[in-house]
């Protein structure tokens, strides 16, 4: 067999086409999006030594695990190909985080939309048996390569990257991503209160929206600004609320609670990971609070933490025990996400029962007790691929004095 050249692959975001819905009209030919698979299984492929670990060398590991050798590649479907390096590009493990995040979402997708495309085939009949297997081929050669993309714990947790755009006030367009990595442990089957172990569909829809447009949140108005997040679970929101005060230099306080055990460790392993300043902590019961319930927060955030008839009350209760009374110059808020489930219709229910609207109450009088009170209603669409199939809608309160 004549060698083949094969020059090393670029960049995953420089080089992965955006996936059509349909494969026959399209440029897009199920072998050239195989071929790109193989690229990345090759730009991925592993070749640190034993060695590197124990000498603690993992950078040059890292760099090497970024270009296959020889022996990798002629082992593999390219038999009879060289490889040949290319000094123009960077070595992938410089950009590793962002590099493996973009390839895991475009495999995801490809997994995604795999069911459409091999329908495709199969309707088109005839003599297409062929570019059918392809695209089978296709689905689980992705699907397989996600799997070793994801990195598993011995726990059976999985490290779950992900890429949130994002858009400084008064940019002209979106800013750099931000990323975050969570370690989703698998709840327990015995122990139906450890959920928070995992990233719900309603944090990452509220997360998007904070990256996105942080100044109407209220965040980068308050110096010395002070956040609590109730049920914080894996912290996704205050990881998410923490990276954007820093990238607006506006400095915060941030305290994620959680009353599960299991869950606040792993928590503290997502705060490790993202090298956040975060302080998790158990929810209080102490009378008086100890710190730093000793003192208001400016801004509370939650994501599905309503599951139960009497969940809004107790939310009403930390409301109007934590959040800080308003001033001239700043609107505290608490800000709730939940999604609209069938199952729990009942629950949703009684957050209208629990906190009025704002318009349905009499102005304050000069002297009267604070109220707290919805003040705006938001309803989102379910985003394709984030949360549960019976996750039909969300809904997001923002709750205030008034």
């Amino acid at each position: 067999m004549p060698l083949t050249e094969l020059r090393r692959p670029d960049l995953p975001s420089h080089i992965l086409p955006r996936l059509p819905r349909s494969l026959d009209s399209s440029d897009l030919s199920s072998e050239h999006l195989l071929s790109l698979v193989n690229h990345l299984r090759l730009l991925y492929a592993s070749n640190e030594s034993a060695d590197d670990h124990h000498n603690g060398n993992d950078s040059a590991a890292a760099v090497r695990s970024a270009q296959p050798s020889a022996e990798q590649v002629s082992a593999s479907e390219f038999q009879g190909v060289t490889v040949i390096e290319d000094e123009t590009i960077d070595p992938l493990w410089q950009h590793d985080a962002f590099e493996r995040t973009w390839t895991i979402n475009w495999l995801n997708l490809i997994v995604r939309r795999g069911e459409e495309w091999t329908s495709e085939a199969e309707e088109a009949g005839g003599n297409n048996a062929q570019e059918l297997q392809r695209r089978h081929d296709l689905v689980d050669q992705a699907a397989s390569l996600v799997g070793v993309l994801t990195a598993t714990t011995e726990g059976g947790s999985i490290l779950r990257p992900l890429l949130l755009p994002t858009c400084l006030p008064d940019a002209a367009e979106q800013t750099e991503p931000l990323l975050i990595t969570l370690n989703d442990a698998l709840p327990s089957s015995l122990d139906p209160t450890s959920v928070g172990l995992q990233s719900w569909g309603s944090s990452i829809i509220l997360a998007r929206m904070i990256a996105l447009d942080p100044h109407s949140f209220g965040l980068g108005y308050e110096p010395n600004h002070r956040v609590l997040e109730l049920g914080a679970g894996t912290g996704l929101l205050s990881l998410v609320w923490k990276a954007m005060s820093e990238r607006l230099a506006t400095p915060c306080e941030m305290f994620a609670t959680d009353y599960h055990e299991g869950v606040l460790d792993n928590l503290r392993k997502n705060v490790e990971t993202n090298s956040a300043a975060i302080t998790p902590i158990t929810s209080p019961t102490d009378s008086p609070m100890p710190p730093p319930f000793d003192k208001p927060f400016h801004t509370i955030l939650a994501a599905d933490v309503v599951y139960g008839p009497t969940h809004a009350e107790w939310l009403k209760s930390c409301v109007e025990q934590f959040l800080i009374k308003p001033d001239a110059g700043y609107r505290p808020a608490f800000h709730l996400i939940v999604p609209l489930r069938p199952t729990h219709a009942e629950a949703i229910a009684s957050i209208d029962r629990a906190f009025p609207k704002r318009e349905d109450l009499a102005p304050r009088g000069q002297g009267e007790l604070w109220r707290v009170a919805i003040e705006e209603i938001t309803e989102i669409e379910r985003v394709h691929g984030v949360g549960r199939s019976d996750e039909e809608t969300y809904r997001l309160f923002r709750i205030g004095w008034c």
